[in-house]
C-alpha cells in the first residue's frame, strides 16, 4: 500500500515511526528521501484494510494522509507510461553520437567542478593550499574517447522476466523504476546496444516461456518461478546462459524436471543453429529484488564451466556472476589509459587493485611492476583472478577476499618498503569511508587511478581522498591531476570516469589555515544527463530489506550495468 502525504525527507525510519505513533499495525515500510510517498506492507489482506480506513483522511504536520492500493496505482502508471523500451534502455539512441559525446564530456566537467566544491565543503575553514584559486573542474579533463564499436557491444545482457503491459510473459527490459510504479517489461528488440545473437537466444525462450507452465515472477505480489535470463558473450562466440529461479515457487519433483526441460532446450532447440550455446547454469534466488546475495546458490547444469575473453594481450576466465565491463572494445581502450598513466615502474613500486574483481586491471599491469596485489569481496572473483595469473603465467601477483574496509589497513601497515600505486574500480556505490582512510593512511601509496562509474559517488569519494586531515580524516590527502572519459555504454546518459590522484608532498601544500571557502558566483548549468544521474541515486523502493536503509552506502559485489 502506498501512503502519499508523508514528509518528502523522511526516511524509512522516520517513516515507519509516523505509523507505530498512530498505532497502525504493518509488517514493513519503506521510503526513499525525497519521494512524496512511501511503502506499507502487511501480513493479509484484513489488516491492510484496516490500516487504509485508520490513515485515510488523517492529518500529519498539517497534511491530509491518502493511500492507495499498490498493484491499481502499479497498473495505472504502466499503462500511463509512453516510454518505448528504447528510451528506457538507450535514452540517447536518436542522438548522433558525436553529440551524445560532447554531453558527457560536458556533464562531467560538471561533476570534476562537483568535487572542488565538495572539497571545499568538507575542508570548511582549512582550504588545501593548491585548491585556492581553483573555480571550476578541480583538473584537467583530457576529453573523452569514443567506444570502437557502439551497435551490439554489450557482452552480458540482463533480461527480466515478467509480465508486460497486457499481463502477458514476458522476457526483455523493464520500462521504468519499480519506486515508480513501473513493473512491465518489453521485448528488447529495438535495442542497439544487445547483439543480434542474444536477441535471438531471447527469442527463443520467449517461445519456451509462452509454453511454460510456471509463472514468471511478479514484482507486486513477489511470487513467481522465472526471474531473469542473463547471457554472457566473448568475442570467440562462445556463449553463457544463466537463469535465476524461485525454487520455492514449484515443488521439487517439478523443480527437477524443469531443469532437465532447459538442458533439452539448449541442446535440441538452441544448438540447432547459430548461435550455440556453451554453458548453461542456473541461480537459485527467492527474495524479494533480482539483485541476489553474492553467496546465492549456483548450479551448473550443462556445457563448458567458463568462458574466456582476450585483453591486451592477456587471457581471462569468466565465470556465471563475475564483474566483467560490459563493452570489450572499450573496455581496451580504458585499460590502455590506465597502462599509459601508470608508465614504466621502477623495480621496487607495487600495484594494489582495489575492487579489483577477476582482476583485469592489475594483471595487465603486473609485468611493469614489482608485485601485485588484488582485494575484492566476492569469492568466486578471487578464485577466479588467481586462476587469470596463473593462465597467464604471471606469478608476481596475490589475491585476497574479503571487505577492502577490513583488510586494506592491516595490508597497506605490512607494505613498508618501495612505493605504490593504487588502482579502485569500485561497484556504483563508490569506496567505504574506511578503505579510503586507509589509502589516506599508507605513505607508500604515492598514487591512485580511480575508475568511477557513478560520478555521484565519485564527487563524495575524492572530496574525501583530498580534504584537509582531520580527526576523522587523518592521512596526507591527495589531489587531482588529470580526468578522462570513457565512453563505455553509447546511446545510454552513462560514461567511465578515470582520474588520477597524486599524493601531496609539499607540507606547504596540504592546507591554508584560516581560509574562508571561496564562494562561486556561478553555477554550472544542470544538463539533461546531469538530472538522469541524479535520479539514478534513488535505489528501488522495495529491492532491500529495512534493516539495510541506515542511510549507510552498501558495496555491491557486482556492477550490473
Amino acid at each position: 500500500m502506498l501512503v502519499f502525504g508523508a514528509p518528502k525527507f523522511a526516511n524509512t525510519k522516520k517513516f515507519s515511526k509516523i505509523f507505530q505513533d498512530l498505532d497502525v499495525s504493518f509488517s514493513r515500510a519503506k521510503k526513499v528521501v525525497g519521494l512524496p510517498y512511501g511503502l506499507l506492507q502487511f501480513e493479509d489482506e484484513k489488516t491492510k484494510e484496516s490500516a487504509a480506513i485508520k490513515i485515510n483522511g488523517m492529518t500529519f504536520k498539517g497534511k491530509r494522509l491518502k493511500v492507495e492500493d499498490r498493484e491499481t496505482k502499479t497498473f495505472e502508471m504502466e499503462n500511463r507510461s509512453e516510454l518505448s523500451v528504447q528510451d528506457a534502455l538507450t535514452p540517447w539512441h536518436n542522438k548522433p553520437y558525436a553529440e551524445q559525446l560532447e554531453l558527457k564530456k560536458k556533464d562531467m566537467e560538471n561533476i570534476l567542478s562537483q568535487v572542488t566544491r565538495q572539497i571545499r565543503t568538507q575542508s570548511k575553514y582549512l582550504i588545501p593550499q593548491w585548491l585556492k584559486y581553483v573555480k571550476g573542474p578541480v583538473c584537467p579533463l583530457e576529453g573523452i574517447k569514443p567506444s570502437p564499436v557502439t551497435e551490439g557491444y554489450r557482452n552480458k545482457a540482463e533480461f527480466s522476466i515478467g509480465f508486460n503491459k497486457q499481463h502477458e510473459p514476458t522476457v526483455g527490459f523493464l520500462l521504468g523504476q519499480y519506486q515508480h510504479g513501473v513493473t512491465a517489461i518489453e521485448d528488447p528488440t529495438p535495442c542497439k546496444n544487445v547483439s543480434e545473437d542474444m536477441k535471438i537466444l531471447r527469442n527463443l525462450f520467449q517461445t519456451y516461456l509462452s509454453n511454460n507452465p510456471h509463472p514468471p515472477w511478479d514484482k507486486i505480489k513477489q511470487v513467481g518461478f522465472w526471474r531473469l535470463m542473463t547471457i554472457r558473450a566473448n568475442r570467440s562466440n562462445q556463449t553463457m546462459i544463466m537463469f535465476q529461479l524461485n525454487p520455492g515457487a514449484i515443488s521439487q519433483d517439478l523443480y527437477d524436471l524443469e531443469l532437465k526441460n532447459l538442458v533439452k532446450w539448449v541442446t535440441e532447440t538452441c544448438n540447432q543453429s547459430s548461435p550455440r550455446v556453451s554453458s548453461l547454469y542456473v541461480q537459485e534466488h527467492g527474495g524479494v529484488s533480482n539483485v541476489a546475495p553474492h553467496d546465492a546458490e549456483i548450479r551448473h547444469l550443462w556445457g563448458e564451466m567458463y568462458i574466456y575473453e582476450e585483453l591486451l594481450g592477456l587471457k581471462f576466465r569468466i565465470s556465471p556472476v563475475s564483474f566483467f565491463q560490459p563493452n570489450t572494445y572499450a573496455t581496451e581502450v580504458l585499460y590502455g589509459i590506465i597502462g599509459d598513466w601508470v608508465g614504466d615502474l621502477d623495480k621496487n613500486t607495487s600495484v594494489i587493485d582495489i575492487c579489483c574483481g577477476t582482476g583485469t586491471i592489475g594483471l595487465s599491469l603486473a609485468s611493469k611492476a614489482k608485485s601485485l596485489i588484488g582485494v575484492d569481496i566476492v569469492e568466486d572473483a578471487i578464485f577466479d583472478a588467481k586462476h587469470n595469473a596463473n593462465l597467464n603465467n604471471i606469478e608476481n601477483s596475490t589475491f585476497l577476499a574479503g571487505k577492502a574496509e577490513d583488510i586494506l589497513q592491516t595490508m597497506l601497515n605490512e607494505h613498508t618498503s618501495g612505493s605504490m600505486i593504487g588502482i579502485v574500480d569500485p561497484p556504483r556505490p563508490g569506496i567505504h569511508i574506511k578503505t579510503v582512510t586507509a589509502i589516506r593512511s599508507c605513505p607508500v601509496l604515492k598514487q591512485l587511478i580511480y575508475v568511477s562509474c557513478n560520478p555521484q559517488a565519485f564527487v563524495i569519494d575524492a572530496a574525501h581522498l583530498c580534504r584537509s586531515p582531520s580527526k576523522t580524516m587523518p592521512g596526507i590527502p591527495f589531489k587531482p591531476v588529470k580526468s578522462i572519459c570513457v565512453d563505455m555504454l553509447p546511446h545510454s546518459n552513462r560514461v567511465e570516469l578515470v582520474t588520477l590522484f597524486e599524493r601531496v608532498t609539499d607540507t606547504n601544500d596540504q592546507t591554508k589555515e584560516k581560509t574562508q571557502p571561496i564562494k562561486e558566483k556561478t553555477e554550472e548549468p544542470v544538463t539533461e544527463n546531469t538530472t538522469e544521474l541524479i535520479k539514478e541515486q534513488i535505489t528501488d523502493m522495495a529491492s532491500e530489506p529495512i534493516k539495510e536503509q541506515t542511510g549507510e552506502l552498501v558495496i555491491e559485489p557486482t556492477k550490473n550495468l
